[in-house]
């Protein structure tokens, strides 16, 4: 049974910073747009979209950084 989580910790701890960047700013990003005037389904989708953004452009190196090093790999 052990076998069927071999391998799944590095995924995990990869995944973790990514989640909490997405909701800590969704949040961040929804008190500041709630303060407006705006709609909430409209508050609820820039706050989401900016979330998205914000997760994409702090994950992105690190990402960039994983898949080289796993393109050099072979290479090796």
């Amino acid at each position: 049974i052990f076998g069927f989580y071999k391998g799944i910790l590095p995924p995990i701890l990869a995944e973790t910073p990514k989640r909490a960047v997405k909701f800590f700013t969704f949040e961040q990003y929804k008190k500041l747009l709630g303060l407006s005037a705006l709609p909430p389904g409209l508050v609820f989708a820039m706050a989401g979209l900016g979330s998205g953004l914000t997760e994409a452009v702090v994950v992105n190196p690190f990402e960039v950084v994983k898949v080289s090093l796993q393109a050099n790999r072979g290479a090796q």
